[in-house]
């Protein structure tokens, strides 16, 4: 039953040393790098200055305004 014993614990100690080499030599994960954002431009609203992305500007006569109350009052 010794023998027996013993050969089962060198099996194990072999196994985990195995195991424990291979997790050691396993490359590291690749680590995905941020996307980069998309700069949005800004613009400057005509009449106060205020700077707003251009997507939500409202463009007039070559003129981008924060608000139609702005457009309107910079054609009165």
């Amino acid at each position: 039953m010794g023998l027996i014993r013993f050969l089962i614990i060198v099996l194990l100690i072999w196994l985990a040393v195995h195991y424990f080499k291979r997790w050691l030599d396993a490359p590291p994960a690749k680590r995905q790098k941020p996307k980069a954002k998309q700069v949005e431009s800004f613009v400057a609203c005509h009449t106060c200055g205020l700077h707003i992305p251009q997507q939500e500007a409202i463009e007039h006569a070559g003129h981008y305004y924060c608000s139609e109350a702005h457009r309107d009052a910079d054609h009165d």
